[in-house]
C-alpha cells in the first residue's frame, strides 16, 4: 500500500509539482528588471536624503560661523558646532560617494549589484 502511494507520488504528482515551480525566462527577466528598478529608486532616494541632510548641516554651519564671527570668536558653543558639523559633512560626503557608485552600478552593471545584494559576491570596499 505505502509502496503504491510512493510510486504514484513520484511518477504522477511530483512532475506536476516541479512544473509549477519552474520559473520561465520571461518571468525571470521581468523580475530582474523590476528589482533593478527598485535598487535604482532606493539608491536615488538615499542620495536625495543625504544631499538634503548635507544642505541642512551646511546651513547650520554657516549660521554658527556667522554668529561666532559676530561675537568676535568668543563663543565656545558655536566653535563646537562648527567642528562637529564640518565633521558630519565630511562623513556624509563619503557616504554620498558610495551611494553614487551604487547608482552607477545599478545603471550600467545591474547584475553585479544584484549579486552584491544577494550576498553572492562581496562589494569592493577599497575603491
Amino acid at each position: 500500500m505505502i509502496e503504491q502511494l510512493y510510486q504514484d507520488f513520484t511518477t504522477k504528482l511530483l512532475p506536476k509539482i516541479q512544473e509549477g515551480l519552474v520559473i520561465t525566462k520571461e518571468y525571470f527577466m521581468d523580475l530582474f528588471g523590476r528589482y533593478v528598478n527598485f535598487l535604482l529608486i532606493t539608491d536615488l532616494f538615499e542620495v536625495g536624503v543625504i544631499i538634503l541632510v548635507m544642505v541642512l548641516i551646511i546651513i547650520i554651519l554657516i549660521k554658527a560661523y556667522k554668529k561666532d564671527k559676530k561675537d568676535n570668536w568668543n563663543n565656545e558653543g558655536a566653535g563646537i558646532i562648527i567642528v562637529f558639523t564640518s565633521f558630519a559633512v565630511c562623513i556624509l560626503f563619503i557616504v554620498l560617494i558610495g551611494e553614487i557608485k551604487d547608482v552607477i552600478k545599478d545603471i550600467y552593471i545591474p547584475e553585479i549589484r544584484i549579486m552584491e545584494k544577494l550576498n553572492i559576491i562581496k562589494p569592493n570596499l577599497q575603491s
